[in-house]
C-alpha cells in the first residue's frame, strides 16, 4: 500500500482470474527477492519508474489494477476510475470500492466516494482500518452538507414599505386668496371715496366744482370696479385651488402597507 503519513492512499494487490484481489504482492516481492540474491552483481540498475502510459495488458486484470494505482500517483483521477470501475463490472472486490473512493474524493466527487467506501466497509466487514474508514466518511458527509449549506441563497426579506414623504406645504393658493382679498378691499376703499365725492358733487354751489368731483368719484368707482373684479377673481381662484390641493394630500397621506396578518392602512 501506499501511505501518506497514517493515511492509506491506495491499496495495492495482484489481481488475476483465479487469485482473489485482497492477497497482496508477497509471492511477486519474494521471487524477486530470490533472483536478486543469486543474480551476479554487475552495478547498481537504474531504478525503473513506471508509468500508466506503458502498454498493458487489457485482458490481464493485475495489469489494469497497477495502471489505476499508477495513475493515481500521477494525479490522473477521472482515468483511473474508469479503470477501477471497469475493473469493479468483473470483480467486486472491496479493495477496489477503496481505491475507487480515493480517487473519487481526490478528483471532488464527494459523494460518490461516500458511496465507494461504505460499499468497501460493507465488503470487508473485518477491515483493520474500519474505524479510520467509518471517520472519513463521516468528515466527508459533513462537508457536504456544509458545502450544501453555503449553496443555498437565503430569501431576500420583505423591506418595510418606505415611509411616506412629507409634502411641502401649499402656499401659493393662499397667497393669492390673500391678494384677491385685498384687492378687494381696495376696491371697497375706492368705492367709498366715489361715494364720498358723489356727495360732495351734490352739495357743491358752483357748477366747475361739482364737475370736478362727479370726474373724481367716476374715476373712484371705476378703480373700485377694476380691484373688485381683479381681487374677486384672484380669491375665488386661491380659495378654489387650496381647497383642491388639502384635499389630494389627504388622500396621499392614506396607504396600504404590508404587515404580519395582511394589508394595514396607514395614515
Amino acid at each position: 500500500m501506499i501511505l501518506s503519513g497514517s493515511v492509506v492512499l491506495f491499496r495495492v494487490g495482484r489481481l488475476t482470474p483465479r487469485t482473489p484481489l485482497r492477497r497482496v504482492r508477497v509471492a511477486a516481492m519474494a521471487t524477486g527477492a530470490v533472483l536478486a540474491a543469486h543474480a551476479p552483481h554487475v552495478g547498481a540498475a537504474p531504478p525503473i519508474v513506471p508509468s500508466a502510459d506503458t502498454a498493458t495488458d487489457p485482458d490481464d486484470p493485475g495489469a489494469r489494477f497497477d495502471r489505476a494505482e499508477i495513475l493515481f500517483r500521477e494525479g490522473r483521477y477521472d482515468e483511473a476510475i474508469t479503470v477501477l470501475q471497469a475493473l469493479l463490472r468483473e470483480y467486486p472486490e472491496p479493495i477496489l470500492h477503496y481505491n475507487l473512493g480515493r480517487a473519487q474524493e481526490s478528483s471532488g466527487r464527494i459523494e460518490e466516494a461516500i458511496v465507494a467506501y461504505e460499499l468497501y466497509l460493507d465488503g470487508a466487514p473485518d477491515a483493520p482500518d474500519r474505524e479510520t474508514v467509518l471517520a472519513r466518511v463521516q468528515r466527508l458527509r459533513t462537508r457536504v452538507q456544509r458545502d450544501a449549506a453555503a449553496a443555498i441563497v437565503p430569501e431576500p426579506r420583505p423591506q418595510p414599505a418606505p415611509p411616506l414623504s412629507e409634502s411641502p406645504p401649499i402656499v401659493l393658493p393662499w397667497v393669492m386668496t390673500g391678494v384677491g382679498g385685498a384687492g378687494l378691499i381696495v376696491g371697497a376703499a375706492f368705492g367709498g371715496l366715489s361715494r364720498q365725492r358723489i356727495d360732495e358733487a351734490r352739495s357743491e354751489t358752483e357748477q366747475v366744482a361739482a364737475s370736478d368731483a362727479l370726474s373724481d368719484a367716476r374715476s373712484n368707482a371705476l378703480l373700485a370696479n377694476v380691484m373688485f373684479a381683479v381681487g374677486g377673481s384672484l380669491a375665488t381662484a386661491g380659495l378654489t385651488w387650496g381647497i383642491i390641493a388639502v384635499t389630494r394630500k389627504r388622500k396621499r397621506a392614506v396607504a396600504w402597507s404590508p404587515s404580519p396578518g395582511g394589508l394595514t392602512l396607514r395614515f
